[in-house]
Protein backbone atom coordinates (compact mmCIF):
# COMPACT_ATOMS: atom_id res chain seq x y z
CA UNK A 1 0.00 0.00 0.00
CA UNK A 2 1.51 3.48 -1.10
CA UNK A 3 1.43 6.65 1.14
CA UNK A 4 0.75 9.82 -0.68
CA UNK A 5 2.03 12.97 1.55
CA UNK A 6 1.26 16.21 -0.02
CA UNK A 7 4.48 18.38 -0.91
CA UNK A 8 5.68 20.93 1.82
CA UNK A 9 4.89 24.46 1.49
CA UNK A 10 8.11 26.89 1.21
CA UNK A 11 9.19 28.73 4.20
CA UNK A 12 8.27 32.54 3.51
CA UNK A 13 11.40 34.32 4.06
CA UNK A 14 10.69 37.53 2.21
CA UNK A 15 10.20 39.88 5.52
CA UNK A 16 13.99 38.73 6.80
CA UNK A 17 15.54 39.13 3.15
CA UNK A 18 13.84 42.46 3.35
CA UNK A 19 15.21 43.06 7.18
CA UNK A 20 18.78 42.20 5.47
CA UNK A 21 18.29 44.44 2.90
CA UNK A 22 17.41 47.21 5.17
CA UNK A 23 20.44 46.30 7.37
CA UNK A 24 22.70 46.54 4.90
CA UNK A 25 21.45 50.08 3.74
CA UNK A 26 21.51 51.34 6.82
CA UNK A 27 25.08 50.12 7.88
CA UNK A 28 26.35 52.05 3.76
CA UNK A 29 24.34 55.15 5.02
CA UNK A 30 26.40 55.18 7.96
CA UNK A 31 29.72 54.77 6.61
CA UNK A 32 29.01 57.17 4.00
CA UNK A 33 27.81 59.71 6.92
CA UNK A 34 31.04 59.06 8.57
CA UNK A 35 32.58 59.57 5.44
CA UNK A 36 31.22 63.07 5.41
CA UNK A 37 32.22 64.19 9.13
CA UNK A 38 35.72 63.13 8.16
CA UNK A 39 35.87 65.42 4.93
CA UNK A 40 34.23 68.32 7.14
CA UNK A 41 36.29 67.55 10.17
CA UNK A 42 38.74 70.58 9.92
CA UNK A 43 36.02 73.08 9.84
CA UNK A 44 35.26 73.30 13.52
CA UNK A 45 34.94 76.30 15.92
CA UNK A 46 38.35 76.84 15.76
CA UNK A 47 38.93 76.77 11.85
CA UNK A 48 35.88 79.62 11.91
CA UNK A 49 37.53 81.48 14.62
CA UNK A 50 40.59 81.40 12.36
CA UNK A 51 38.86 83.01 9.56
CA UNK A 52 37.45 85.79 11.55
CA UNK A 53 41.15 86.33 12.63
CA UNK A 54 42.94 86.26 9.30
CA UNK A 55 39.97 89.24 8.43
CA UNK A 56 40.70 91.11 11.19
CA UNK A 57 44.59 91.20 11.20
CA UNK A 58 43.93 92.17 7.57
CA UNK A 59 41.91 94.98 7.89
CA UNK A 60 41.96 96.36 11.47
CA UNK A 61 45.89 97.39 11.21
CA UNK A 62 44.84 99.14 8.12
CA UNK A 63 41.87 101.23 9.64
CA UNK A 64 44.20 101.79 12.38
CA UNK A 65 47.19 103.02 10.23
CA UNK A 66 44.96 105.35 8.12
CA UNK A 67 43.57 107.11 11.52
CA UNK A 68 46.92 107.57 12.61
CA UNK A 69 48.25 109.32 8.95
CA UNK A 70 44.83 110.86 9.08
CA UNK A 71 44.76 112.61 12.49
CA UNK A 72 48.82 113.66 12.03
CA UNK A 73 47.72 115.43 8.61
CA UNK A 74 44.47 117.36 10.79
CA UNK A 75 46.44 118.20 13.64
CA UNK A 76 49.00 119.56 11.51
CA UNK A 77 46.48 121.59 9.35
CA UNK A 78 44.74 122.87 12.60
CA UNK A 79 47.87 123.96 13.91
CA UNK A 80 48.93 125.78 10.91
CA UNK A 81 45.96 127.91 11.16
CA UNK A 82 45.71 128.71 14.81
CA UNK A 83 42.34 126.35 15.09
CA UNK A 84 43.84 123.23 16.98
CA UNK A 85 42.42 124.15 20.51
CA UNK A 86 39.52 126.13 18.95
CA UNK A 87 35.93 124.69 19.19
CA UNK A 88 36.08 124.30 15.40
CA UNK A 89 39.09 121.89 15.82
CA UNK A 90 37.74 120.53 18.68
CA UNK A 91 34.74 119.52 16.19
CA UNK A 92 36.87 117.94 13.41
CA UNK A 93 39.61 115.87 15.60
CA UNK A 94 36.24 114.86 17.54
CA UNK A 95 34.50 114.15 13.85
CA UNK A 96 37.86 111.91 12.97
CA UNK A 97 37.47 109.97 16.13
CA UNK A 98 33.99 109.09 15.50
CA UNK A 99 34.81 107.94 12.42
CA UNK A 100 37.38 105.62 12.97
CA UNK A 101 35.42 104.63 15.78
CA UNK A 102 32.51 103.36 13.59
CA UNK A 103 35.00 102.32 10.90
CA UNK A 104 36.80 99.76 13.29
CA UNK A 105 33.53 98.24 14.47
CA UNK A 106 32.61 98.04 11.24
CA UNK A 107 35.44 96.15 9.56
CA UNK A 108 35.07 93.81 13.31
CA UNK A 109 31.33 92.91 12.28
CA UNK A 110 32.64 91.93 8.74
CA UNK A 111 34.86 89.82 10.54
CA UNK A 112 32.25 88.11 12.44
CA UNK A 113 29.86 88.05 9.90
CA UNK A 114 32.47 85.89 7.24
CA UNK A 115 32.86 83.52 9.88
CA UNK A 116 29.13 82.90 10.34
CA UNK A 117 28.80 83.09 6.52
CA UNK A 118 31.33 80.35 6.28
CA UNK A 119 30.30 78.43 9.03
CA UNK A 120 26.71 78.60 6.90
CA UNK A 121 28.32 77.14 3.94
CA UNK A 122 29.87 74.24 5.82
CA UNK A 123 26.65 73.65 7.12
CA UNK A 124 24.64 73.58 4.37
CA UNK A 125 27.01 71.59 2.20
CA UNK A 126 26.97 68.56 5.00
CA UNK A 127 22.75 68.61 5.53
CA UNK A 128 22.95 68.36 1.13
CA UNK A 129 25.16 65.41 1.25
CA UNK A 130 23.70 63.82 4.03
CA UNK A 131 20.24 64.17 2.20
CA UNK A 132 22.16 62.50 -1.04
CA UNK A 133 23.95 59.88 1.44
CA UNK A 134 20.49 58.94 2.63
CA UNK A 135 18.75 58.45 -0.69
CA UNK A 136 21.91 56.69 -2.45
CA UNK A 137 23.24 54.72 0.04
CA UNK A 138 26.32 54.53 -1.68
CA UNK A 139 29.38 55.25 0.75
CA UNK A 140 32.38 55.60 -2.09
CA UNK A 141 30.43 58.60 -4.04
CA UNK A 142 29.76 59.96 -1.12
CA UNK A 143 33.06 60.16 0.27
CA UNK A 144 34.29 61.16 -3.24
CA UNK A 145 31.84 64.44 -3.29
CA UNK A 146 32.39 65.26 0.30
CA UNK A 147 35.99 65.30 -0.11
CA UNK A 148 35.67 67.27 -2.95
CA UNK A 149 33.08 69.75 -1.55
CA UNK A 150 35.34 70.16 1.50
CA UNK A 151 38.29 70.78 -0.67
CA UNK A 152 36.42 73.43 -2.12
CA UNK A 153 35.62 75.49 0.73
CA UNK A 154 39.13 75.44 2.33
CA UNK A 155 39.92 78.73 -0.29
CA UNK A 156 41.37 81.75 2.01
CA UNK A 157 38.43 84.95 1.61
CA UNK A 158 40.03 87.31 -0.87
CA UNK A 159 41.29 90.67 0.81
CA UNK A 160 42.47 93.56 -1.02
CA UNK A 161 43.54 96.54 0.82
CA UNK A 162 41.04 99.40 1.36
CA UNK A 163 40.76 102.79 0.02
CA UNK A 164 41.06 106.28 1.98
CA UNK A 165 38.75 106.07 5.20
CA UNK A 166 39.06 109.47 6.41
CA UNK A 167 39.85 111.63 3.22
CA UNK A 168 36.39 113.65 3.65
CA UNK A 169 36.53 114.93 7.12
CA UNK A 170 40.43 115.89 5.81
CA UNK A 171 38.86 117.06 2.53
CA UNK A 172 36.31 118.80 5.20
CA UNK A 173 38.67 121.02 6.49
CA UNK A 174 40.71 121.95 3.90
CA UNK A 175 38.01 123.57 2.56
CA UNK A 176 36.78 125.34 5.28
CA UNK A 177 40.50 126.82 5.92
CA UNK A 178 40.43 127.85 1.93
CA UNK A 179 37.33 129.18 2.26
CA UNK A 180 38.46 131.91 5.28
CA UNK A 181 41.45 132.40 3.16
CA UNK A 182 39.27 133.72 0.51
CA UNK A 183 37.11 135.54 2.83
CA UNK A 184 34.23 133.03 3.36
CA UNK A 185 33.11 132.04 6.90
CA UNK A 186 34.41 128.46 6.89
CA UNK A 187 35.44 127.60 10.17
CA UNK A 188 34.63 131.22 11.43
CA UNK A 189 37.81 131.48 13.11
CA UNK A 190 38.86 135.06 12.91
CA UNK A 191 42.02 134.45 11.37
CA UNK A 192 41.24 135.83 7.99
CA UNK A 193 39.24 138.97 6.57
CA UNK A 194 35.43 138.10 5.63
CA UNK A 195 33.79 138.97 3.00
CA UNK A 196 30.74 140.95 2.68
CA UNK A 197 27.57 140.04 1.33
CA UNK A 198 25.24 137.08 1.13
CA UNK A 199 27.97 134.53 -0.28
CA UNK A 200 29.20 132.71 3.15
CA UNK A 201 30.54 129.31 2.78
CA UNK A 202 29.91 127.49 5.94
CA UNK A 203 31.55 124.13 6.85
CA UNK A 204 30.21 121.72 9.45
Amino acid sequence: MCVFSAPSIPKDNSAELARQREAERQRKIDEGRASIDKAFAPYDDGYFTGVQKTYSDFYLPQVDDQYRDAREKLTLALSGTGNLTSGAGAKQLGKLQSKYDTQRTSYANRAYDLANDYRSKVDNEKNELYAQNRASADPAAVGVEAASRAGSLSAAPSASPIGGLFSDVLNNVATGIRAEREGYRGFNTGLFERKTGDSQRIVH
